[in-house]
């Protein structure tokens, strides 16, 4: 709730579409928090950082801010990400979890299937590619996708892409005709 608050509060002021990830002080799941007044100072303070560097030759298209706030009551750390190739915004929790690397078995799972379709799409174009998107939520993120160029994929597509959301890139995977 205080992240949907502090993305309102800051959207209003500002349309640009950040990623945001917030590391909340244990202190925030005490009953009785304002969540409305804790989002907008929240919003004050990405806001602060933002005016403070988006204007400046370099971050026209890309800039990172790490601010650590390790005396705050409410926040540790927020990490404020801006990619003009980035169109939604997404502000989450930072969470403890694991990002695991990217499966190969699973992605070749992904492609084999996908694959069993290509007959039927050949019959309006010549050529046809496959972009495997990661969906946006933290839940769907891997790592170590150089892993990936290092293996060769069994795909009936003419090309085989991994679009990292994550990342604003694209990773083309070596294949081989099935």
């Amino acid at each position: 709730m205080i992240l949907r608050e502090a993305q309102r509060a800051f959207e209003n002021k500002c349309e640009l579409p950040l990623h945001v990830t917030v590391d909340f002080s244990p202190a925030i799941t005490q009953k009785g928090i304002q969540r409305q007044q804790v989002g907008q100072q929240l919003a004050d303070i990405i806001w602060q950082s933002v005016e403070s560097v988006k204007d400046q030759p370099g971050n026209q298209d890309q800039f990172y801010i790490q601010i650590e706030r390790q005396h705050d009551a409410y926040f540790h750390d927020i990490g404020v990400f801006y990619l003009n190739r980035i169109t939604d915004a997404c502000w989450s929790p930072i969470t403890s979890f694991w990002v695991p690397a990217a499966p190969i078995d699973s992605i070749q799972e992904i492609i084999r299937r996908k694959s069993q379709n290509v007959p039927g799409y050949l019959s309006g174009c010549d050529e046809v590619w496959l972009l495997i998107l990661e969906t946006g939520s933290p839940s769907s993120y891997f790592d170590h996708y150089e892993q990936l160029r290092e293996s060769t994929f069994d795909s009936a597509f003419s090309r085989t892409l991994v679009g990292r959301i994550s990342h604003a890139e694209i990773v083309e995977l070596k294949s081989e005709a099935q």
